[in-house]
């Protein structure tokens, strides 16, 4: 047991968005093999003084320990992993251009940062694809993707790194 303390930081929501700690706190617990019915108390252990407290005031006027894992989690995400809006999700990731000084992979990043909370479902590839190529700085790029017939985003980001690449080598 005490080898999750190895492993598992507190909850630092400066840091790591909830879910993230989430994920890594769950194969944690499967890399244990800890039961259904311990799970809460690993998560009321290694979430940190200042989650806890938070949790303690949510779940008011029970305690944690009286809850099972998954309303924890449910009252822990109410906190964390408050509902975003679609549409201002929507409106930041199409208001998203490159920065001056910001590589193509940075872009790309930010953009598929912004696309996680937008609900794009089948049109995700479509939407990153389009804002990816509009929001590129570099006008050339911007021309030579437009030509392609077919295009993906990932292959309109192969393309574009390709050639930032190759810029940055002959410049």
């Amino acid at each position: 047991m005490s080898g999750i303390a190895n492993f598992i930081s507190a909850f630092e929501p400066e840091r790591e968005q909830f879910k993230n700690y989430l994920d890594r706190l769950e194969a944690q617990l499967i890399v244990l093999k800890v039961k259904e019915g311990d799970k809460e108390n690993y998560l009321i252990a290694y979430i940190g003084p200042e989650t806890y407290n938070h949790l303690k005031v949510a779940c008011l006027p029970d305690e944690p320990g009286d809850k099972v894992y998954d309303e924890l989690i449910t009252i822990l995400e109410g906190i964390f992993s408050p509902r975003r809006l679609v549409v201002s999700e929507r409106f930041k990731f199409n208001q998203r251009v490159q920065r001056a000084g910001e590589s193509i992979q940075e872009f790309i990043d930010s953009l598929k940062n912004l696309a996680k909370s937008c609900k794009f479902d089948t049109f995700l590839d479509d939407a990153l694809r389009d804002r990816f190529i509009v929001g590129l700085k570099d006008e050339s790029i911007q021309r030579k993707l437009l030509a392609e017939k077919t295009l993906k985003f990932e292959k309109a980001c192969e393309i574009a790194l390709n050639s930032e690449l190759v810029g940055s080598q002959t410049s």
